[in-house]
């Protein structure tokens, strides 16, 4: 298995750690992350029930919450509703290369540049074994392509007035990419939003809305992206398989 990362990841305006040799590698814990995000979507948009649960949590009146403990309370949710999640241990992946790219932070809201850096990104073939059963494949394949089909096309609709450069990057990454892939997922620092579009699927529920913009300033929806200009590709999708080219 590998983990194919078809645009630019970067993990975050740091660059990436460095074990004890000085040498670079991609924490697993930023691939666990995004197969969390892409199955908690999911179970949003799919389970009634579980939707409901998220729905009480993130709009409950809990004095002095923070954001970091209502992201923990939500992985918890998650949790329990696949305890087998709490077992996926994705290891540290050693990079054979970085580069040093210009990336620009683009509002979601506008369309406006909120600002740029020189991020360390790398674009590779990396092994990783997929630690699942065939049962539990089938559902993180089924979830990664809901989330990041999903979170493509509302991505496009919101910066293609003000990039539409992007539009063939786009065009086959929802045409043809997402579509064929082995559990795509949008891994590591592609955005500021801390949701990680975990609450994407609440973006148009008022009262969700309506409180996390009251209680945490923030919107349910991604606040940013981050683009690459020089090669015309937004940071972070990549897929997990055995499928290295499509």
């Amino acid at each position: 298995m590998n983990l194919v990362l078809y645009a630019p990841v970067a993990v975050s305006p740091g660059g990436f750690p460095r074990n004890e040799q000085g040498r670079p590698y991609l924490p697993g814990e930023a691939v666990r992350q995004a197969v969390f995000t892409a199955v908690f979507v999911y179970a949003t948009r799919r389970d009634r029930a579980f939707r409901e649960r998220v729905r009480r949590e993130v709009t409950a009146r809990v004095p002095n919450r923070a954001l970091p403990d209502l992201l923990r309370r939500l992985e918890d949710l998650l949790l329990h509703r696949w305890p087998w999640l709490a077992g996926l241990h994705v290891p540290d992946i050693p990079l054979r290369r970085v580069e040093r790219l210009r990336v620009l932070w683009i509002r979601l809201e506008d369309g406006q540049v909120a600002g740029e850096a020189m991020l360390e990104t790398t674009r590779d073939v990396l092994p990783l074994p997929v630690p699942c059963t065939g049962e539990q494949q089938a559902l993180l394949d089924a979830a990664g392509r809901s989330f990041t089909e999903a979170l493509a096309d509302a991505e496009w609709r919101w910066i293609r007035d003000v990039l539409p450069q992007l539009e063939p990057f786009y065009q086959d990454l929802k045409g043809h990419v997402l579509k064929h892939a082995p559990l795509p997922l949008r891994v590591g620092y592609w955005t500021d939003d801390p949701y990680q579009g975990r609450l994407l699927a609440f973006w148009r529920v008022p009262e969700v809305r309506r409180v996390v913009r009251n209680l945490y300033r923030r919107d349910p929806r991604p606040s940013t992206v981050l683009y690459a200009p020089r090669l015309q590709q937004t940071l972070g999708w990549s897929w997990w398989g055995e499928v290295t080219a499509l």
